[in-house]
């Protein structure tokens, strides 16, 4: 799915358009967070005005806006009336400061048609040098530690791809999650590919390898849809949510050839997530096709390697669990603000939230019912082209 479009005109209202589906606009006046999402959503780029969910970076709801309403937790604040959700850094203290919001959340995510305006208008300062250089000292090695001492321009770009990352995964994603089943569609938490128009679901709890294997089927000439989302439609189709990939040592590894393409002095763990193109020249990512194929891989101690069939059904229970612990247990999702509007007027959000599983089951039973299911169990032991040569035999 190529892009023309380039970088967002200061202080506009960037449009994307997720698949005809949901759409989301970015206003962020002079702003290189801004420029940050925008390389992660550039897929997605499009004309537009209305959007579903807009972000507005660096602005309050308001020039006199104060945050107003009752507290949810220590660090959330619920005003009914105006249905909005104030989100602190740190605990609300006596007199809530509207320099500690990190966001102010107008509409609700859970709900099926109204559109959402979040405000993201302050972000924590930058850390003073040595302050930065004590911490990287306690917690990482020397090279990081000695840019840090020389005032390195590279943790500047790490905080603002920790910032960005962070909206995408307590805003954006969450309110994909919950928007999609109402247009009869679900995210999947799996890797994604497609060859041939057949498209192939990688589906494994983290550390199986589903990066990895992605870009190995990327090199052999497959396209991409994502590595770690995508989008599974009630008709079977597979969409792509193609974000960019954060390199780590398991990928130098399985391509050594991509250390040649990052700069030599600079930690890994600095480097800013790649584009595919920037990680495979030629490479290509889908838009859409029929679900052809899913992959179930696990990993474990002691395991014997083996191949079966497995059960639609058993296949399904593994998505929604996949999806449940992905966006409702784990906690760097931070995104406990969705239950304010059920908790302070005293709904019973369990309910509520079984009612959207129940919505996204449907989407996924209707969704594999005409793929092929195959079950890999693996050891640990096993190395990544050990597992690419597994998964291309079951495709073949």
């Amino acid at each position: 799915m190529e892009n023309a479009h380039g970088a967002p005109e200061v202080g506009d209202l960037t449009h994307y358009d997720i698949h005809d589906l949901l759409s989301v606009g970015i206003q962020s006046p002079r702003s290189k967070l801004g420029d940050v999402l925008d390389r992660t959503l550039n897929p997605f780029r499009a004309d537009g005005e209305d959007a579903d969910i807009t972000l507005k970076i660096g602005s309050y709801p308001s020039d006199d806006w104060q945050p107003t309403g009752a507290t949810v937790g220590d660090r959330l604040l619920y005003d009914a009336k105006m249905r909005q959700t104030s989100v602190f850094r740190r605990s609300i203290g006596v007199q809530p400061k509207k320099d500690e919001v990190e966001y102010a959340i107008t509409g609700e995510v859970k709900e099926g048609t109204q559109p959402v305006e979040v405000c993201v208008p302050t972000f924590p300062p930058a850390e003073k040098r040595f302050r930065r250089l004590l911490r990287e000292l306690a917690n990482h090695g020397w090279r990081r530690s000695l840019l840090a001492l020389t005032g390195s321009p590279l943790f500047e770009q790490e905080r603002l791809e920790q910032q960005a990352e962070r909206i995408l995964l307590a805003i954006l994603e969450p309110f994909l999650y919950y928007r999609l089943p109402f247009k009869g569609c679900s995210l999947v938490h799996a890797s994604a590919l497609s060859s041939e128009g057949s498209g192939l679901l990688v589906v494994g709890s983290a550390r199986v390898g589903k990066t990895t294997l992605a870009l190995q089927l990327v090199k052999r000439g497959f396209l991409y849809y994502g590595d770690d989302l995508a989008i599974l439609a009630k008709n079977g189709g597979l969409l792509s949510y193609p974000k960019p990939v954060k390199l780590q040592s398991q990928h130098l590894e399985a391509f050594p050839e991509l250390a040649r393409k990052l700069p030599p002095n600079e930690p890994l763990d600095l480097q800013p997530r790649r584009t595919l193109g920037e990680i495979f020249e030629g490479a290509k990512i889908g838009d859409a096709c029929p679900l052809r194929t899913v992959v179930l891989i696990r990993r474990g101690v002691g395991n014997d390697f083996s191949v079966k069939e497995v059960d639609s059904n058993d296949l399904v229970r593994v998505l929604g669990a996949e999806l449940f612990w992905e966006f409702a247990a784990a906690p760097w999702r931070h995104s406990q603000y969705v239950y304010c509007s059920s908790a302070s007027l005293g709904n019973d959000f369990i309910a509520e939230e079984a009612l959207h599983h129940t919505r996204i089951i449907e989407v996924l039973k209707s969704g594999v019912r005409n793929a092929k299911i195959f079950g890999i169990d693996a050891p640990l032991s096993y190395s990544p082209s050990d597992l690419e040569r597994a998964v291309v035999k079951v495709l073949s």
